[in-house]
Parts: structure tokens; sequence; C-alpha cells
């Protein structure tokens, strides 16, 4: 997840050798709390073959542990499974409010692209039966941490501080990286911020964090200011901040800005979004306890994405195959 000033296509060089393509086992950028459970059994989708191959390279974002990645089984997408009463159930932890990537739709059941990417997932792993929780940012991660979830799922970058305690799945999507700051503030670009800009603070394990301190390291003299917080601050507020002048720009995927400013059109009137200056791979997190686990979804997201189904879904929810604009990053 990576860099910028000269061009995007700079940045999206250097986002390579940062990591986010890790073959392995990655922010979320808003916070709720919600109570709402789904089971999933296994589909009809795919079934597991003996073999093991690696998928990605094994580098890691600043500083990264190389344990936090996994090499991944191998699957064909095409092939039929039966169900299997002896599945084992694996508790996924879906962050609230994460939209377009997970959240609650109008009925309060679970939506959002990395839910139907682990409908997915799930119906191609006969040996797993996926059982989904809507539970707010913070829990999700002590959960994850406890035992309690086995994999987390929300517009996850990859970090040094994940790597440390959680396997890093290979990317199932990658996104840019904007800045948002207000109308007629004079601010085109993130150089302008350059000598004291102030972004709004993100807690220091956030993947937005990594974002910032990939940028800083590269431009230590840049100047750019950005605070931690111990909780993460919604979207909604944070641009709400930005517009009333309290700080100069926010971060995040352009998607996520969109989601918030689609429904409050005061504010869109407010706020600019900018071009993306980085771009970044998103991830699922998984539990140390369940190392092969990490090796199935690899498995079963590489076959995904071989096929182009996961193009297809990023149609349907970013309105382009990000898997063939950034095909680049995502061949290492």
């Amino acid at each position: 997840m990576r860099r910028m000033t000269r061009n995007i296509a700079m940045g999206m060089a250097l986002v390579l050798g940062a990591g986010l393509m890790a073959a392995g086992c990655g922010s979320s950028s808003s916070t709720a709390s919600s109570g709402t459970s789904e089971s999933s059994s296994s589909g009809t989708s795919a079934a597991a073959a003996a073999s093991s191959e690696s998928v990605g390279t094994s580098s890691s974002s600043s500083a990264g542990s190389s344990d936090a990645y996994v090499t991944a089984n191998s699957y064909d997408s095409t092939a039929a499974v039966d169900d299997n009463s002896d599945a084992k159930e694996m508790q996924i932890a879906l962050d609230a409010n994460v939209s377009p990537y997970t959240y609650t739709d109008d009925d309060r059941n679970p939506a959002g692209y990395d839910y139907e990417v682990l409908k997915l997932i799930d119906a191609m792993l006969p040996q797993y039966k996926f059982s989904y929780n809507v539970v707010d940012y913070d829990a999700a991660a002590i959960g994850l941490e406890q035992g309690q979830y086995d994999l987390e799922a929300g517009d996850k970058y990859d970090t040094s501080a994940r790597q440390k305690k959680f396997y890093i799945s290979d990317s199932d999507y990658y996104a840019g990286v904007s800045i948002a700051v207000k109308k007629d503030s004079g601010i085109s670009s993130i150089e302008d911020l350059y000598n004291g800009g102030k972004l709004v603070p993100v807690p220091e394990a956030d993947g937005l964090r990594q974002v910032y301190l990939d940028y800083m390291k590269e431009h230590p003299d840049c100047g750019i200011v950005q605070e931690t917080g111990s909780s993460l601050i919604s979207i909604a507020d944070g641009l709400n901040y930005v517009a009333a002048g309290r700080y100069d720009a926010m971060i995040d995927s352009p998607d996520m800005f969109k989601e918030v400013l689609d429904q409050d059109k005061d504010l869109a009137s407010e706020i600019t979004i900018l071009d993306p200056f980085t771009v970044v791979g998103g991830h699922f997190l998984i539990n140390r306890n369940d190392k092969e686990f990490c090796a199935d979804v690899n498995g079963a997201v590489a076959a995904l994405i071989k096929d182009g189904t996961l193009g297809k879904l990023s149609e349907k929810w970013f309105g382009e195959d990000v898997f063939t604009k950034y095909a680049d990053i995502a061949a290492n």
C-alpha cells in the first residue's frame, strides 16, 4: 500500500515493494455496532485439490513479519462439491458499517463486496461452514485475536501491527486511496498538505495509519501531520470535521467517501474527493490458530481471481474490474 507524488503510476510501482500483494493469509473506515448473525452452509461451486502452490509474493508491508503469510492451497473454482455434514464451523466477523465492503442492508442482513467474496469462498470449501457475525470494528479485532472469530473482513489493509497478531490473506481486491478536502480550500493534491497540513486522526493499528506512515517514510520532510486516537472516527464525522476546518483532509478510498456523501447532499456540497495518490490491496485477517484455513482461503481467492469471478464482482460493487485496472500489482 503505497505511494505517489509524481503520478499514480509511480505510486502503483512502489506499492508492490510494500507487500500489499503479499502471498499470505488488510482498514476499516467506519465504526458502528450490530448483532446480526447468519450461518451459510457450504455451497456447490468448487472442490479442493490436494496439491499446494504459491500465489503472489511473500513480501510484507513496512517492517513486516514473514510468518504472517501462508502459501495457498490449490483449488478449482469450476469443480462441483457436495455438502459436508462434518464441516467445521468457522466464525466470521464482518465489520459493521464499512460499506461497500461489509455492512447490514435495510433488512439487517449482511451485505457488501467482502461478504459476497466470503460466500463464494464458503461454497468452494466443503470442509468449512461459515457463520457470519456483524460486529463493531474494535470488538471484531479483539475477538479475532482472542479466538472468538476465525476471520475478520471489512476493507482490511496489510500493516506491520496486524502481521504480528494475525495471518494476512492474499488480496481479494485493490483500491485507490485518496484525500477528501474542503471545497475552495486551495488543496488540489497531497503535496498541498506539505508543511503542516493536518489529517483526520486514526488508531495506531489501523490500515490508514500504515498508509500515512509509508508515505512519510518516502517523504520524511513533507511535514504532513496525523495524530492517532483510541477509536476510529467514522467517515461521516471525519468529513464534517474537514468541512468545519478542524482538519485539512481525510484519507480513505474514494468508494468509502462516496458512500457517505451520496447520503448527505449538504455535506457533499462542501467536500471534494481528489484523485487517488496510492493503491492498496484489501485482505482478510485470520486467527493465528487457523493456518490451514488461511491456506484454503488463499487458494479459493486465487481461483476466483483466475476465472474472472472477482473481476466481475468488483464491477458490480465498484463500477470497474479492479483486477484488470491494477493488473501489474495483482501479478506481483
